[in-house]
Parts: structure tokens; sequence; C-alpha cells
């Protein structure tokens, strides 16, 4: 039997794991020079419990990412080894209600007792939220641009941090056989098998499977449709850069006090302060570089590498500074800045700036299959590791099937 996975993001990654510490051999593509190094490295790395999701008109989102979040760190410490306690973790956020927000804060506030119910009822030693008294909310906001603010227990993981975990346990493992700078091409079914094409500096080089577990980000539906799994509904491809700064001296700094912030329901953006000398801050409307409704990628090539990345810098911190006016000391901190970026993939035909997008609700994601092949759309940072170990367990499931068809058949023989 051999196993490919395409895509060496957080969910291939540890999907690979899972495998391997099943005792089963496996390949992993990547095209990028090193696992780990696209949208699983350049995110806010926050745990979701689906307080974001108060736009959902099914009411199901925070129902997803609460099961995410409840085998988050389990799934790392059965791939890993890593106990929870060594993951970098953020300031609890705060949920700030914008005064053009898409919903009132009193809707806001019912969502967020909805989303504590949920927690209460999975079992998560977790506070829930509490409403901002007005002094604590001027303390962290400027009161003039903001509603109402909510303070909960949610928090995010250093993405660079966890990324070199797991990228250590995936290189150590000897039951992975890694192949970065490997471009998948083309994949097609032949026989009963897969047939994986990719491109890497020594040529094109194509290889059979018998199973093929595709965790690709940006292009994963291309794929799918070469080997006959088709998804017939819209989805919008973006395109987002993020701003990461390092300020080792921080406590020292007017940014000593910082939260972490999200501000809600619309096209804005986040703030997130990991406690160890990095923030993270994403404005959307600056932070979208592009978005398009089809796979072709070539529109966004050079979205980054166009990007006055001085311009966006100063603007990013200007834009969140009108809400959370201690930012504007990270003017002080410009050279300190690296600006990245990310794809992100999600179901629907419209942005976020529109109040009935399917972006406001990520609850239909996980496992699509057809035969062997599996594609795993991993929705969120947060359900990317429950969604890679039921991919893992999938293949195993399929694994067993087929040997133990095989048996039988043997048996009917003799």
């Amino acid at each position: 039997m051999t196993i490919a996975i395409l895509g060496g993001g957080l969910a291939g990654s540890l999907c690979a794991l899972a495998l391997a510490k099943k005792g089963l051999q496996v390949t992993l593509y990547e095209q990028a020079p090193v696992l780990l190094g696209a949208a699983s490295l350049h995110n806010e790395g926050k745990l979701h419990l689906g307080y974001v999701y108060a736009a959902d008109p099914f009411k199901q989102t925070y129902k997803t990412m609460i099961e995410g979040y409840a085998r988050f760190f389990s799934v790392l410490a059965s791939c890993t080894g890593l106990d929870q306690a060594v993951f970098i973790r953020s300031k609890p956020f705060y949920y700030a209600v914008l005064s053009d927000s898409q919903l009132s804060p009193d809707s806001i506030r019912q969502h967020f007792i909805c989303v504590d119910e949920e927690m209460a009822r999975a079992g998560l030693a977790l506070s829930g939220f509490t409403d901002c008294s007005s002094k604590e909310l001027a303390k962290h906001f400027n009161p003039e641009n903001i509603q109402a603010a909510f303070k909960t227990s949610e928090f995010s993981v250093d993405p660079q941090h966890l990324a070199s975990a797991v990228y250590a346990s995936v290189m150590q493992d000897k039951n992975i056989r890694v192949l970065v700078q490997h471009e998948v091409i083309q994949a097609m079914a032949k026989g009963g098998d897969y047939m994986v094409i990719s491109q890497s500096c020594s040529g094109q080089q194509t290889e059979r499977y018998t199973h093929v577990v595709n965790c690709l980000w940006q292009n994963r539906m291309r794929f799918d449709r070469m080997v006959g799994l088709n998804e017939h509904r819209p989805y919008l491809l973006r395109y987002k850069a993020t701003l990461r700064f390092y300020i080792p001296t921080i406590q020292k700094t007017p940014l000593k006090d910082l939260v972490s912030a999200t501000y809600i329901t619309g096209p804005f953006g986040d703030v997130v302060n990991y406690q160890n000398g990095y923030l993270y801050l994403s404005w959307y409307p600056f932070s979208k570089l592009h978005e398009s409704t089809s796979d072709e990628l070539g529109a966004f090539d050079n979205a980054l590498l166009n990007l006055d990345k001085k311009a966006f810098i100063i603007q990013s911190i200007d834009a969140l500074s009108q809400y959370q006016p201690a930012l504007l000391a990270l003017h002080g901190y410009q050279d300190r800045a690296v600006v990245a970026g990310g794809y992100i993939f999600a179901w629907g035909y419209t942005d976020i700036d529109d109040p009935n997008s399917e972006l406001h609700q990520r609850h239909d994601i996980g496992l699509h299959q057809k035969e062997r092949w599996l594609s795993l759309d991993t929705g969120k940072f947060t359900t990317a590791p429950s969604l890679a170990m039921q991919a893992a367990d999938r293949v195993s499931m399929l694994l067993f099937e087929q040997a133990d068809s095989a048996k039988g058949l043997v048996c009917s023989r003799n």
C-alpha cells in the first residue's frame, strides 16, 4: 500500500504524522522549500470557539469550532509527543463591536451566550465571556468608535512556534518521505490507483499510489476534478497579507498592556499579543490583496510582491489605532515589521462585507471522498488537527477494508 499526501501545511503534516504513527509509509508533497511555510504559518493562530461567527444564519459554526478546539491539543500531543503547555499562548481576546458593525451588541451578546452554553455541554474548562464596563472599554479601546466590548477566554497560539514543532516531528519520522519543492501538476486515476505527477528542479516525476489525501489549499479543487471528485458549488479564494512585529523589550513600551482584539462583525480585523514579544495585526480592507471565484491563480502570483510594504505597515497601524490607540506606538517599530501572506479558501462567492455571505459560516467542512482519493477542507486553523486525524483514520479504515477483502478472496480461492 502506498499513500501520498498533497500539501505540507498543518493538516497535511499532521495527517502524515498520524499515519506514520500507525506504522504506515507516507510520501508528503510540498511545493514550497519548507513545510508549513504558507497559510499555516501566516495567520493569527486563533483557536476559534465560534464567537466571531455571530452572523451564521444556521447557528452551527460555533459548534464546529468548539469540536475542533476540544481536540486541538490532544491531536498535537499524539502526533508530536508535546504537551499543550509548551505552545505559546496569546492574551485572551476581547471582541469589540464597531459602530458600523453588521450586528447590534445585543444580537452579538445573544450569540456569545449560545457559544458559552455549547462550551459547557462540551465540558471545556473555559470561563466564557463577560461584558466590558465603560471603564474597561475606555482603558483598551477608543469609546468613540466602539459600541461595546466583550472579554472572552479565547486565545491564539503562536503559529510560528507551533509550525516549528510540527515541522521537527515530521522531519524526524522515518515513515514519512518528504518531497519539498515538488509542485504537484497533475493527478489521475489509473487501474484503481492514482498517478501523481510533480515538478521539481530535477524535472518531472510520476509516482503511483493506492491512496491519496489531498490537503492542498488554494488549488485543492482543481486536483479533485482531475480524479472525478466534483463539488458543484461556488467558492471564493482570497489572498491576505499579514503584519507581524517582534519587539523583545515590549514590556518597557506603551504596548506592554496591549490586549488581543477581534473587531466584529464585518470586514474588520484582529490584533494579537502573543506575550512573547510578537504582535500580529490584520486590517481587512488593506490586508486582502486579491480574490477570485475560480482556481486560476495567475492573478494572485504577484499580489504580495507588488505590495508597497512600507505604506501597508503605516496604513494598517493607522487604521487599527482608531480603535486601539495604544497601537500608535508601533510607528516607532516599523523596521521590526515583517509582511507575509497566505491564501484563504471558503465556500461562497461574496466577501464578508456582504452580511449574507456564506463566508460568515464555516461549518460545512471536512472530508470528501471518491474511492481511495480523500479531499480535506480544513476550514480553519482550529479545525485542522481534528480533521487531519479524521482523514488519517479514514485511510486506515480503507486499508483495513482492502486487506480484509484481499484476505477473503484468498480464502475463497483456497
